[in-house]
């Protein structure tokens, strides 16, 4: 089974000013040892946090502005600096900056790796699965976890449960700026702790996911996730029925959460499917859906979720998805697998629209 290797690994501390001194301090530490099996450990267990923890998505995009994380990053990757390099550079042009302007009163303790996940063919080729970077903040006391040269402890492996936030790159992606895709390639999650302004604004994003991909990748997610529980028809539109009566309840501007999604999708599943209660968020995270841990749901998307949109050479058509069924249902609106045809019946009522397709029909 594939593990991960870790390529590069190193801690830095940074320190507020004290009575004494006027400016912000660091410290970056000595290289960890790769191949000790709590690096790896450490590594992974936070990679595995990233992977089930809702996340705000957002991308680099060229051109990188001098001393800018993206740029510092881009030179390591091509091997024109070294990881510790990358890393200082880094803390002193852009951090300890940040952390000036901030007025933060506290320091802290971050953890930078390299690291990837590939599998050995039998024919002694490899096949990557990813590659990433990672940066990982911890409270200031959490120190006490690191040697006095900022090495992991091995009889004290830090409590991920007090991190304080953390950014993710996955570098496949970094590196295929360069060739012009334009893919989101940064990812950041908050942990216990009080969020940290500088951090983010140190590492920095062009483009964080707009409320449109985020709401997109959600309808797609729901549908995705009642796909793959085996929820019947029935059980299907009571859920997105549950989903929409949250949509509406949100004003215009208003954030919701993917877990307030996952409250109004419990709250309808039966006895039968109470193993998927509680899953929605990990389902999002675990199969690459990119939504941020907060955003706003787009109208359109509140449609989109009740709604089918298409057309014909003849027709612009919006019907309730509720309302389609195969022939020999009780449903309006009859599709036929075979012969691809859609056949409408609805009674009209309005005598405007009625009297406008007499004349119509009789011209």
């Amino acid at each position: 089974m594939a593990s991960i290797q870790v390529l590069n690994a190193i801690a830095v501390k940074i320190v507020p000013p004290k009575e004494e001194q006027k400016d912000w301090s660091y410290t970056v530490g000595t290289p960890w040892p790769i191949d000790q099996s709590e690096v790896t450990i450490f590594t992974t267990r936070v990679d595995a946090r990233f992977h089930k923890s809702s996340k705000t998505h957002a991308q680099f995009l060229k051109p990188y502005p001098l001393n800018s994380f993206p740029a510092k990053l881009s030179s390591y990757v091509k091997d024109e600096s070294t990881f510790q390099n990358f890393v200082d550079e880094f803390v002193s042009t852009k951090l300890i900056t940040q952390a000036k302007q901030s007025r933060a009163s506290n320091g802290a303790v971050l953890v930078f790796t390299h690291y990837k996940l590939e599998n050995l063919r039998e024919d002694g080729t490899s096949e990557l699965y990813f590659e990433r970077i990672l940066v990982l903040m911890l409270k200031n006391t959490d120190a006490l976890r690191f040697k006095d040269n900022l090495q992991l402890n091995p009889v004290d492996i830090i409590d991920l449960d007090k991190f304080l936030q953390g950014a993710r790159v996955d570098l496949v992606r970094f590196k295929a700026v360069e060739d012009g895709e334009n893919k989101n390639n940064l990812c950041f999650i908050r942990g216990s702790g009080e969020v940290r302004q500088y951090f983010t604004s140190s590492i920095g994003a062009d483009e964080i996911v707009s409320n449109k991909t985020s709401s997109e990748q959600v309808i797609k997610a729901i549908e995705s996730f009642a796909k793959e529980n085996s929820l019947n028809r029935a059980l299907k539109e009571r859920l997105e029925s549950k989903v929409k009566e949250l949509f509406d309840s949100c004003k215009r501007g208003q954030s919701i959460s993917l877990d307030n999604i996952q409250i109004q999708i419990d709250a309808i599943l039966p006895i039968d499917k109470a193993d998927i209660k509680n899953t929605f968020v990990d389902f999002v995270n675990e199969n690459g859906f990119e939504v941020n841990e907060e955003f706003e749901v787009l109208a359109s998307h509140k449609k989109q979720l009740e709604w089918l949109d298409f057309e014909t050479p003849i027709a612009k058509l919006s019907v309730r998805k509720h309302q389609i069924g195969l022939p020999n249902s009780d449903k309006p609106v009859i599709f036929d697998k075979d012969t691809h045809e859609v056949t409408l019946v609805q009674k009209i009522t309005d005598p405007i629209l009625i009297a406008k397709l007499s004349e119509l029909a009789n011209e």
